[in-house]
Parts: structure tokens; sequence; C-alpha cells
């Protein structure tokens, strides 16, 4: 059975990669200004995620087939509308919730399939997969990008959802299993112990999130980068990504999780920071290679504590908010960069003032909370 949650883990995270890759490149072909364009795309994403959490406690209800028919019934409906009419914003906006949704329904299972003492393990290989299907859309994304047409990357992404539908019936529905009251559902319920560990985990991908998207830029302007060039810098990432998820001994993690969480976050603002005032090919491909490893570390440490929470509804709508702070991240990101052009500003100058003071955030909640911010944060566990 884990065999089969790990292929519908990958297929799902795939479907909403390539959706998301796929409007991100062809939103900034069809505008004038790419970067307004990028900043619309993430604020979409942004509302999509709250949106998410905000209807959670009735989509909660729903059967995973329920959930995935939904979520291809609403792809297919995109197909028919006119791209950039109003209606079809509407249903790309509950397309993409609902794929979130179901993401997050899927990976949360993990608990009811495997004992207690295996989910460090096992959400381990959950990472992975989902790594192998980022490596997979970054392969893919030359391609995504010749297409002139929407419709085709929905096309794919619809496809994708109907497999996991297919495999849908070798789950454990969760709605078999029994759940906790209504009480316990409740929308005050998911952010009743956000504390340090969020506001950490924000305040990084503020900086990576500016760093994810002037990356490609970045080594056009400093290095005069090829596409060969490119792609070799994006790869070293994600393979370093995957090599340290899979690496990583689970007693580590278990032990030292909320230590390697506040390096990790710590490691990332770092290592953008260099990424951004280095001048030549060797400290950046250094930093592109240390950054993969950073942010594994990160993301394999906060996720596998959610894993552990054990009110299913918690730990869904849970892992739903901190995909929400990421895009979060990436939009301030975005945001801060459209102010840079606007304002006419130095950009290597702004971008390391912000890394500077975002560091010494980090610092100050860290000391704050005494290297442990999952102490708060999942003192339920």
């Amino acid at each position: 059975m884990f065999l089969f949650l790990l292929i519908s883990v990958f297929i799902i995270t795939l479907s909403n990669e390539v959706m998301n890759m796929g409007l991100l490149i062809w939103s900034s072909l069809q505008a004038d200004d790419p970067i307004r364009q990028t900043a619309l795309v993430g604020f979409w994403a942004c509302l999509g995620y709250i949106t998410a959490i905000f209807i959670g406690k009735y989509t909660f209800k729903l059967s995973l087939v329920k959930l995935l028919s939904t979520t291809a019934m609403l792809s297919g409906l995109v197909l028919t509308l006119n791209p950039m009419s109003l209606q079809w914003g509407i249903c790309l906006l509950f397309r993409s919730l609902f794929g979130q949704i179901v993401y997050a329904r899927v990976v949360t299972l993990l608990p009811q399939i495997c004992n207690e003492d295996e989910l460090t393990v096992k959400n381990k290989k959950i990472q992975l997969a989902i790594s192998a299907a980022g490596v997979v859309t970054m392969v893919i994304s030359p391609l995504l990008a010749k297409l002139d047409n929407i419709s085709w990357v929905i096309a794919i992404s619809l496809i994708l959802i109907l497999m996991a539908l297919a495999i849908s019936g070798q789950l454990i529905d969760r709605q078999k299993t029994g759940q906790k009251s209504d009480e316990s559902n409740s929308l005050k319920n998911i952010f009743k112990d956000v504390s340090s560990a969020s506001l950490m985990f924000f305040l990084t991908w503020s900086v990576f999130g500016t760093f994810f998207i002037i990356e490609v830029p970045l080594l056009k302007n400093m290095l005069n980068a090829s596409p060969l060039m490119i792609t070799l810098f994006l790869a070293t990432g994600m393979v370093t990504n995957f090599l340290t998820t899979k690496f990583i001994p689970p007693k580590t993690i278990d032990n030292h999780g909320s230590l390697l969480f506040v390096f990790s976050c710590l490691g990332l603002v770092l290592f953008s920071f260099s990424y951004i005032n280095s001048h030549f090919f060797i400290t950046m491909y250094l930093s592109a290679f240390v950054l993969g490893i950073w942010n594994a570390l990160m993301n394999v440490t906060i996720y596998t504590q959610v894993q552990y929470l054990k009110n299913d509804f918690i730990r869904e709508n849970r892992y739903v908010l901190y995909r929400l702070i990421c895009e979060v991240g990436i939009f301030t990101g975005v945001m801060f960069i459209y102010l840079i052009n606007y304002f006419k500003m130095n950009f290597q100058t702004s971008l390391t003032v912000m890394s500077i003071f975002v560091f010494v955030g980090l610092l100050g909640l860290a000391m704050y909370c005494r290297l442990d911010p999952f102490k708060n944060e999942f003192k339920n566990v």
C-alpha cells in the first residue's frame, strides 16, 4: 500500500507543479512586464491556498475519490473556457486549491498506513517522491515554454490527475478509519500552536523566494550563462536536495530536527546572500550546491513534524498552511523585486540589505526559542 501512496504523491505533485510552472511560463511570455505578471500569478496561488484553508473543514469530509474527481472536473472545465477571461481565472483558482487539498490529503495519509516508529523513515521517501516530481518538472519546463497554448499544460495536468484517480482505490480512505469530533476540526485549531517555526519558515522563504525568482536573470547578467549552464545550476540544487533527503539518517531527524531546521533557515539566507554577491562561476556553483542541501533539511524536518500530529484535520490543513507560507514568501520576493525595478534602486544592494535584516531576525528568533522552534509549534505531537 505504501508503494501506491508514493506513486500517488509523485503523480499529484507532478500534476500541480506542471500546471504551476506552465502557467508561470505562459503568463510571463504573454505579458509586456513579466515581473508584474509573475506577481499576479503568485498572488493568485496565495489566494488559492488561503481559500483551501478556509474551506478545509468542508473538504475534509469529502473522500479522496471525490476530491480527485472534483479536481479532474475543474481541470476539464478550465479547458472549455477562454484563457484570461474572468470565468477561466476563477475556475483555475478552484482547480489550483483543490489540487493542493488533494496533495495535502494524500501526503498526510502516511500515519494511517504505517506505525509511528516508521513515520520518519517513510516520510523521507515521501519527500523524495516530491523532490523527484520537482526534478521532472524542471526537466520538462523547456518543453512547456514551447507550448503556445496553456490548454496543453492543463490537459497534461488533467491526465496525471486521472492517473491518480485510477489508483486511488488502493489507498485507505480516511473516512473509513473514523475521525475525532467536529469540535477539534475548526479553523482556529489549525493556527492554535503556530509560532516561531512558522515565522522562521516565512522569513527564510521571503529571501529564498526572492532568490528563486531572480536566479535565472542573475545567471544571465553576471555570467552571461548559456541555457546549458543555467540548466546545470538549477539541476545542481535539485539533485543535492534529492540526495540530502535520501541520505540523512532518520535518527538525526528525530533527535536533532529542530536544531537542523534552525541551521537550515540560517543557511538558506546566508548562501542566498553569497549567491547574489558572487562574481565567479565556482562560488555561485558552490552556493547553488549548498542551497540544495539546506532546502532539503528545512523541508524534511518541518514536514516530518507535521506527520506526527495526532489530529487528521489539523495535520492535513497544517500541511496546506506551510505550503501557503512558501507561496507567500515567493510572492513577497516577487513584490520586492518589482519595487526595486519600479523605484530604480540598486538591485544587488537592496537584496543584500534584505538578506542581512532577515538573517539577524532569524538569529533573534532562534535565541528567543532557545534553538527549539518546534517545541511550541508541535507541542501536541
